[in-house]
């Protein structure tokens, strides 16, 4: 039998008739490691001025959607000039079409694929949205 798990007891509540379908899991990271990791410097310098979006994703189209990223960054940039960067962290089969879609739409200067990284949360502690 399948179980469904909610990572934390308040996304279960209301569930209490199905407790034989879903198990509540607390915290399966270790909170004060990813603390100790995201305290670590990086090789990108964030722009203090700017709004830094960060999205930590497999590029992958299909099951992510991760192809729409500089489309709507288009858009953005578009509709609020240069007023934010957003850098993609993350590897995948589609990575290298996301990076060259890119390209075409002159995102250079507020779209960055950082690619594959051991170490995410070190972006993501600079973020001012975090996109996921």
């Amino acid at each position: 039998m399948y179980k469904y798990h909610c990572l934390n007891p308040i996304a279960a509540v209301g569930l209490d008739k199905f407790t034989d379908k879903y198990e509540a899991v607390a915290n399966m990271g270790d909170a004060d490691a990813v603390l100790v990791r995201s305290a670590v410097m990086h090789e990108l310098e964030f722009d203090k001025n700017l709004i830094n979006i960060v999205t930590v994703s497999r590029m992958e189209a299909t099951m992510k959607g991760t192809d729409r990223i500089p489309e709507v960054c288009s858009i953005l940039k578009k509709k609020y000039g240069n007023r934010f960067h957003w850098y993609v962290v993350g590897g995948g089969p589609d990575l290298n079409t996301c990076e060259k879609r890119a390209e075409e739409l002159l995102l250079s200067d507020c779209l960055t694929f950082v690619g594959q990284k051991s170490n995410p949360y070190k972006y993501l502690s600079k973020a001012d949205i975090c996109l996921f």
